[in-house]
C-alpha cells in the first residue's frame, strides 16, 4: 500500500495490484473514504490500525484479492487475514 500527498486537501492512498520487473499496476483505495472506514472498524472493534486497515480492504475488495505482510523483524512476506475473534493473523506462505 502506498500514501500518496496530493496538492490540497486529499490524499490517495493505492496498492501494489500487479508486479513485475518491467511494470506494476497500482489499484485506487478510495482515499479519505478507506480512512475513515478503518478509522471505524477499529474503534468499533478495539483492534490495532494495522489489524482495522487488513479488514477494510478484505471488506472493499470481497475477499477477491490476498493481502500479504511480512512479520516484524522479517523480510518473509506471509498471508494477513482476520480471525474469527477480528484480530489480525499471519499466515505462513506454503515453501
Amino acid at each position: 500500500m502506498v500514501a500518496i500527498d496530493l496538492a490540497g486537501p486529499d490524499n490517495a492512498t493505492v496498492i501494489t495490484s500487479y508486479a513485475a520487473s518491467d511494470r506494476w499496476t497500482f489499484t485506487t483505495v478510495y482515499g479519505n473514504e478507506f480512512r475513515r472506514l478503518a478509522s471505524d472498524y477499529q474503534f468499533a472493534n478495539n483492534v490495532s490500525e494495522e489489524t482495522a486497515t487488513t479488514q477494510t480492504l478484505m471488506d472493499i475488495f470481497n475477499g477477491a484479492i490476498n493481502l500479504y505482510k511480512a512479520p516484524t523483524g522479517t523480510t518473509t512476506y506471509a498471508l494477513a487475514g482476520i480471525d474469527q475473534n477480528g484480530k489480525l493473523i499471519i499466515v505462513p506462505c506454503p515453501q
